[in-house]
């Protein structure tokens, strides 16, 4: 489903500007795409966001990109989820770009030309920590308050810290994508053998040589998944591959892919394949 702007909202980026707006997400988005480029800041909770078809963890300093006509939606969990958003148009950037629907038309033809060079064109993820997150922060926060004034020159004012999010977002993908890269490979490695263990963040960041903290960051932009949801995964696929083609109880099966707590493995099973064991089978 495409979202088609509001008239609102239409004629502000008409004008040469950026929208901004915060919004809590107390249950889940609807699923749809939109005809402008969105950068959606998560400032709080916990939640997933569907890109593409693809589903991202997502937790405070999570960073997105995202391009015309991609699908998005947000669900929340626990706690509603505090979301920054801007949107705006090529045109922002440059008038002859007026009837682009592309966001890498500005990176080609404008400005960021050798950052962005063979990142994603569909979505760009990102997560940020500590400072650099306050920073985006602050920086959203700002450009509310610009667009709320509207006093002489705000647009001009928005378009400098639409300038420095796109290359903050550039800076944490290519830290990730560095030599950083193969350390991780080595680390999923590792996960794919031992994922019916109790696989740990601090033990795996000590093998890598990063920060807990740190190791997270990566791991998470990298596989678009936290550590825990990437061994449920596994744990899961295993399981169903067992459902399919061996005789063993579902308890027997939860037993060898490396769950003691039923409960806990049912709630799991049904959150990632949407059935029970049984009905699976």
């Amino acid at each position: 489903m495409i979202i088609v702007m509001s008239k609102h909202i239409e004629s502000i980026l008409q004008t040469g500007s950026a929208y901004i707006n915060r919004s809590l997400v107390n249950s889940k988005t609807d699923y749809h795409s939109h005809n402008f480029v969105e950068i959606a800041y998560v400032a709080e909770g916990t939640g997933i966001h569907i890109v593409n078809g693809i589903e991202h963890r997502t937790s405070k300093g999570d960073i997105v990109l995202i391009n015309y006509d991609i699908p998005h939606e947000f669900i929340s969990e626990d706690e509603p989820l505090l979301i920054y958003n801007c949107i705006f148009t090529p045109a922002y950037f440059n008038d002859a770009l007026g009837e682009s629907r592309n966001f890498f038309d500005i990176t080609d033809r404008f400005l960021l030309t050798n950052l962005y060079t063979n990142l994603p064109t569909d979505y760009i993820f990102a997560t940020a920590d500590g400072s650099e997150n306050n920073h985006i922060l602050n920086i959203y926060e700002r450009m509310l308050q610009e667009f709320t004034a509207k006093q002489i020159g705000y647009r001009d004012i928005m378009r400098g810290y639409v300038i420095e999010l796109l290359v903050i977002i550039c800076r944490l993908k290519l830290s990730v994508n560095s030599g950083k890269t193969q350390k991780m490979l080595e680390i999923l490695e590792h996960i794919n053998v031992h994922y019916k263990e109790n696989i740990q963040a601090e033990d795996l960041a000590a093998i890598s040589g990063f920060s807990p903290s740190h190791f997270r960051r990566i791991f998470k932009s990298l596989t678009g998944k936290t550590l825990s949801l990437y061994v449920q995964t596994l744990r899961i696929q295993d399981a169903c591959n067992l459902l399919k083609n061996k005789e063993l109880s579902v308890a027997q099966i939860a037993q060898e892919v490396g769950y003691s707590d039923m409960k806990h493995f049912y709630a799991v099973f049904k959150r990632i394949t949407g059935k029970l064991p049984k009905a699976f089978r």
